[in-house]
């Protein structure tokens, strides 16, 4: 448990630097995850739907444009990150503090959960972890849509282990087919996952499925 303890502090305290130049430093980057994410992500219109690490709230700021009826969701454990989405959003959109493997919900509330460039700070436990959060608070047949980087793609590979020399906080690179198996192992079933490319050096994937 401390070990998780002190990897999460690194994390937050990486970002807590990072979040003011956040959405400038990777502009690219995060529209080709919200694009790829809500193509995914075909909602009725009054869905409850939950972002967990929001960031700064692109996403959600997006799928706020979007589907105006929908109760929208954001979970975040930085403060900088929070503010910068809370500004950024609608009043309409929640905004709270929490951990993806501790999400502050009943189970069964939600009708999709999407979860962006979240599972490359978590180690496999922690991952395994916040998949079976994400299957708790869906309902029955609700959808998940993760994205994150690909540990398949060689220079993505590269990228992660060059950050391990120089940030405080560790990166987790997942493959298609582990990320695959985590899934199902965490309740989900009809797993779609495609690979693509944004910009070196990010390859990323963007796996959907539902709830069983």
């Amino acid at each position: 448990m401390t070990g998780s303890r002190d990897h999460d502090s690194a994390v937050r305290r990486e970002y807590r630097t990072l979040a003011r130049e956040y959405d400038r430093r990777w502009a690219h980057y995060l529209g080709v995850t919200v694009e790829r994410t809500v193509a995914c992500l075909p909602l009725t219109g009054d869905a409850d739907l939950l972002d967990v690490g929001c960031g700064t709230g692109v996403l959600l700021d997006r799928l706020a444009l979007a589907y105006p009826r929908a109760r929208l969701t954001g979970v975040e454990p930085v403060p900088e990150m929070r503010e910068l989405a809370r500004a950024r959003l609608p009043a309409r959109v929640s905004v709270c503090a929490a951990r993806a493997q501790r999400l502050p919900f009943t189970g069964s509330v939600f009708d999709a959960v999407v979860c962006t460039s979240v599972l490359h700070h978590l180690p496999a436990e922690a991952a395994a972890g916040a998949l079976r959060e994400i299957s708790r608070v869906l309902r029955p047949g609700g959808r998940v849509v993760i994205t994150d980087w690909s540990g398949d793609a060689i220079a993505c590979r590269l990228y992660a282990a060059w950050l391990r020399l120089r940030r405080p906080a560790p990166l987790h690179l997942y493959r298609a087919d582990r990320l695959r198996a985590l899934l199902q192992r965490a309740g989900f079933a009809g797993v779609r996952l495609e690979r693509y490319r944004a910009s070196w050096p990010w390859s990323l994937m963007t796996a959907a499925a539902h709830r069983a």
